[in-house]
């Protein structure tokens, strides 16, 4: 018995369809999942930001590269200089597309295989952030996979070309009383609640308390009196927690070769540059004691070195706000955030301190301490009772959070802008073709 021409050619014909859908559907699962491994890595969206944009935006011929490999072997000559000597990101970039089986008798899915094809992605940026900070929203980035299949006259190819935009999220850092990205035990008798002191017109109390007084971490919570915590807490998250970059500005205070000890009435006293938009920029190796600002707009002091905040207070009848500051570092004395009086009761966003400090640092027992307090490279310690009015953002509790205080959260701090630039990658185009043979 034998198959007649026809049927041997529509037999054909379901091996080429069945071929082409094994082609395509390689090209775009891989699309997708260089897509999903972009917005899940946090390294990768540093890497993104910072590459530089192509001149001619084409598919990019280049097929070595010195430079540190971005999802496949191939990437452009253009990817950033000097990325091929930082590798220490978390997690790593991959080198390829890994297998997705531990073993496949077949290896429709081994290391740089989908669907039985062959698959690699480039990318490059076409589009940069413009006259606003990453992430504006003007970035784009093209995606380019191919995928493989045969070989001499068997041979195909497609590809998918995706443009990746970038976009702006609204998400606050300060939702919480407090944050850490290490876990950490909350126990004694420690409790939390909230308020809304409405940028400084509510002052706190009982009568008043909410429950918004959350607690976090990215690591292990363990929260032994869940009864004094109003709010809701949640460990082993995974929220992005990045530094504020240290950026003195080019014109600032004259007070740049001194430190900065027990002065009073700082704003008047100081020879200082003015920023513009009523903000004072104010430059300091280290600084300690106690410090009392007067006067309106923003003061921005700048902190090179150990900082020791003892009582920071505000001149009656002010209105000024101070933002603190202080630049990477690391060993050395330890840092102090608070003694007896910090900041203003009411109306903690007047007091931000944004610390790169890699040691530890402590708050000294009985202050009074209303501020907001960001330092993903901190190990904070408390010491003795206190009151707490804000919220604080840590690298670390020291794993225990023990003792006798009342932190009240202040919900008009979820609108402080830290953390609410972050990126969002979505495909804003999509298109899948088959290649030529020409075609690079």
């Amino acid at each position: 018995m034998t198959l007649s021409g026809l049927t041997v050619s529509r037999i054909g014909e379901q091996q080429r369809r069945e071929r082409q859908t094994d082609l395509t559907m390689a090209a775009e699962s891989a699309t997708n999942e260089v897509l999903s491994w972009l917005q899940n890595n946090d390294g990768a969206i540093a890497y993104l930001k910072d590459m530089a944009v192509t001149s001619t935006p084409a598919f990019p011929t280049t097929t070595t590269s010195t430079s540190l490999v971005l999802v496949s072997t191939n990437v452009p000559v253009n990817f950033p200089s000097g990325m091929a000597s930082t590798g220490a990101i978390t997690p790593a970039i991959p080198a390829a597309f890994p297998a997705l089986v531990g073993s496949d008798p077949v290896a429709m899915n081994a290391t740089n295989v989908r669907n039985g094809c062959t698959v690699a992605s480039k990318i490059i940026k076409i589009v940069p952030s413009g006259a606003v900070a990453w992430p504006s929203g003007n970035e784009r980035f093209m995606v380019y996979t191919t995928a493989t299949q045969g070989s001499g006259k068997t041979l195909r190819r497609q590809r998918v070309s995706a443009v990746i935009r970038v976009s702006r999220i609204s998400e606050s850092i300060f939702t919480r009383a407090m944050f850490s990205i290490a876990g950490y035990t909350f126990k004694g008798s420690a409790t939390t609640d909230s308020w809304n002191s409405a940028s400084g017109t509510v002052a706190y109390s009982t009568g008043i308390a909410g429950s918004n007084g959350g607690l976090g971490s990215n690591g292990t919570l363990d929260v032994q009196k869940p009864e004094n915590v109003a709010g809701p807490y949640e460990g082993n998250l995974n929220i992005p927690v990045n530094p504020v970059p240290y950026n003195p500005p080019a014109v600032i205070a004259s007070t740049t070769t001194a430190s900065l000890t027990a002065y009073n009435n700082v704003v008047g006293a100081l020879g200082y540059g003015n920023q513009g938009g009523n903000v004072t920029a104010i430059l300091v190796p280290n600084i300690s004691d106690n410090m009392v600002f007067g006067g309106a707009g923003t003061v921005k002091l700048y902190v090179n070195g150990v900082m020791n905040l003892a009582d920071i207070t505000f001149a009656p009848g002010s209105t000024v706000k101070l933002e603190i500051y202080q630049n990477t570092y690391s060993g050395g004395a330890e840092s102090q955030y608070g003694k007896t009086n910090f900041g203003d009761l009411t109306n903690p966003s007047r007091l931000q301190i944004y610390t790169n400090h890699t040691g530890s640092g402590k708050v000294n027992g009985g202050t009074n301490w209303s501020a907001v307090l960001f330092g993903p490279n901190l190990t904070l310690r408390f010491n003795g009772n206190a009151s707490y009015y804000g919220s604080m953002v840590v690298g670390s509790l020291a794993g225990l959070v023990n003792g006798n205080f009342a932190f009240h959260y202040d919900d008009s701090l979820a609108q402080i802008p830290v953390g609410s630039a972050l990126p969002r990658l979505t495909a804003a185009a999509w298109f899948n073709r088959d290649l030529t043979f020409s075609e690079p």
